[in-house]
């Protein structure tokens, strides 16, 4: 049964009363469309007429209803056919509970559509280009039967473009089917792979969702019983043959991408994993002041293997001795940590495992600073280094995003601005050190050029500003054009940073004070949300707008969360419970 036929005229009775939304709200449109309130008297106009009537219900702080009133609804062939052959009425959700509650699980902007009697023809949810609308409203005055609801209708893809599908073919290709992972003879994390993977499986890809779940489980092989922490890889094309170095790279991969499997699949092995390499990190590779060290050895005696040894218990381990840990403290690694406890932070809501980030990062910001925002590499390093300063920048916008605060905005911006200044190629791209003063002229790296893209798209997002957008496109633009496509491990990190250049991140929003309980239960249960590419933030009046107020929010007597994303708002959510369904809804998840 359709949607459609679920309503009828007993449905129309009931909510035939809605206040419209004002004038003023409405003047931009009005000028084209000859908008009407939403009462009895636009059924029985419809009825004289022999017209239908178009119901467009919006939120007046909903970014896309305004992106709809500024495009669609400007549209000539829309208005056209609007003024001809339909009734067309404006109405604020907000003003009429009845309304709202009836549609609140698609979001806003809503479009509805009815015959004269008052039975709903179509439901549409969400932005509607305008060669679409037009489209379905012709088709509709032509033949005016119910149309089932877009969003049960199956939809074609859309087809990628030739850069996106090569990829895709590729990975495709190179997947090792049996045992996960890729198709060669060292087996190691690649948690641009599994991020790549978990966003499909979030969007109900079970193919992506079965090869993330055989990945992991592979890979928790490679972590090492006793003392946690991932080993560097394993040979021989299978996960039973590890070198046992445990690096800071693998560490802080492997708690970010257990702690985004969690959210995601649910799996409370994937957070075993996440929190016993976390327990390992501050066991072996941490500092008294709070910062992290940089690796571990496989040798306890160098040059001698260690693969007894790894089998040995913690106790007769350490009758034996402890491999040499490597006790420089450099910025990058420090980053690359900071980041992935933001995200086992956010899985737990365990308040140590922040303060061990925050610490971290105040001992390098105090530390490891270099004038103008930047971030030398250790203690002696009197020249930068572009994964210093972006890894830092990447954790700036984690913490972010993990306590709402805006200092670490500002922090990251100001590091980014140093990045700009001291890494850019006119030819485009960012080199991995100035060119002043090196011994060897220095040259990009695709990888740090792809993870400063994605970085960059999450700015522009926060902020607003054009300008990261166009560094993010520089990056990128160089590291596709690089050796990245003949390096398996930087494949999918090609396609994350495609993907979120392009298309919007799952935008969340707290409205409501810092110190309101209720508003930081909204704000947990919105940074446990399961989403790759995700815009989180915090809207307290008393710290003025946000630093992109390209949605405003409603006034609000009690602190309320939003989902404005994709091509449609939520309602406003006022109990953590609901936030999860509710999102999912917009988002289309089952």
């Amino acid at each position: 049964m359709s949607v459609a036929q679920g309503f009828g005229q007993a449905a129309f009775l009931f909510f035939i009363f809605a206040s419209p939304v004002s004038a003023s709200e409405l003047s931009s449109a009005r000028s084209k469309i000859a908008w009407q309130d939403w009462d009895q008297n636009a059924f029985s106009k419809a009825k004289a007429d022999k017209k239908l009537v178009l119901l467009d219900l919006k939120a007046i702080w909903c970014h896309w209803c305004h992106v709809m009133d500024q495009t669609t609804y400007q549209n000539t062939k829309v208005v056209d056919v609007l003024n001809s052959k339909y009734v067309s009425v404006k109405v604020d959700q907000d003003s009429h509970p009845e309304l709202s509650r009836r549609y609140e699980d698609y979001g806003w902007p809503a479009t509805i559509i009815f015959d004269a009697q008052g039975n709903e023809l179509m439901k549409r949810s969400g932005y509607i280009k305008p060669e679409e609308m037009a489209k379905v409203l012709n088709e509709l005055a032509a033949n005016p039967k119910p149309l089932t609801m877009d969003d049960e209708r199956p939809t074609a893809p859309e087809k990628p473009d030739a850069f996106v599908a090569s990829l895709r073919a590729t990975i495709n290709s190179r997947y090792d089917e049996t045992v996960g992972g890729w198709k060669r003879g060292h087996k190691y994390l690649d948690r641009y792979f599994l991020e790549d993977q978990l966003q499909l499986a979030a969007s109900g890809n079970e193919v992506a969702r079965k090869r993330a779940r055989q990945t992991l489980d592979s890979v928790r092989r490679l972590v090492d019983p006793i003392w946690g922490g991932l080993y560097q890889y394993s040979v021989s094309g299978n996960w039973n043959e590890p070198h046992y170095e445990k690096i800071m790279s693998y560490q802080a991969d492997s708690i970010q991408i257990y702690s985004q499997a969690y959210a995601l699949l649910k799996d409370e092995r994937d957070l075993q994993t996440a929190r016993k390499n976390f327990e390992y990190v501050e066991l072996f590779l941490s500092d008294a002041s709070g910062a992290f060290y940089t690796s571990q050895d496989a040798d306890v005696v160098p040059g001698q293997h260690s693969e007894e040894y790894f089998g040995l218990s913690d106790k007769e381990r350490r009758k034996r001795g402890i491999p040499r840990v490597d006790q420089n403290i450099y910025a990058r690694e420090n980053g690359w940590m900071i980041e992935a406890l933001t995200h086992l932070f956010s899985v737990t809501g365990d308040e140590k495992i922040l303060k061990r980030a925050l610490a971290a990062a105040e001992w390098i910001m105090q530390n490891r600073s270099l004038p103008g925002g930047g971030f030398r590499h250790g203690v002696n390093d009197a020249r930068p280094y572009l994964g210093d300063s972006l890894s830092m920048a990447r954790a700036f916008v984690a913490l972010y995003a993990a306590t709402g605060e805006r200092v670490w905005l500002k922090r990251a911006e100001e590091t980014t601005i140093f990045i700009n200044k001291t890494f850019r190629l006119k030819s485009g791209g960012f080199l991995s050190a100035p060119e002043e003063k090196s011994v060897l002229k220095p040259k990009p790296n695709a990888d740090e050029n792809i993870s400063f893209a994605r970085l960059m798209a999450s700015l522009h997002h926060l902020t607003g500003k054009p300008l990261y957008h166009e560094l993010g496109q520089s990056a990128f633009s160089f590291a596709k054009q690089s050796d990245a496509l003949d390096r398996i491990y930087l494949i999918a990190g090609l396609l994350l940073a495609e993907n979120e250049l392009r298309e919007q991140p799952v935008h969340m929003t707290v409205v409501g004070s810092k110190t309101d309980v209720n508003a930081r239960e909204l704000y947990r249960a919105a940074l446990g949300y399961p989403a790759i590419y995700k815009r989180l933030e915090w809207l307290d009046r008393a710290e003025g707008p946000l630093p992109n107020p390209d949605v405003t929010y409603p006034e609000m007597k009690t602190a309320s969360a939003f989902i404005c994303t994709g091509n449609r708002c939520s309602i406003p959510m006022k109990k953590a419970s609901e936030l999860p369904a509710q999102t999912d809804r917009i988002l289309q998840r089952k």
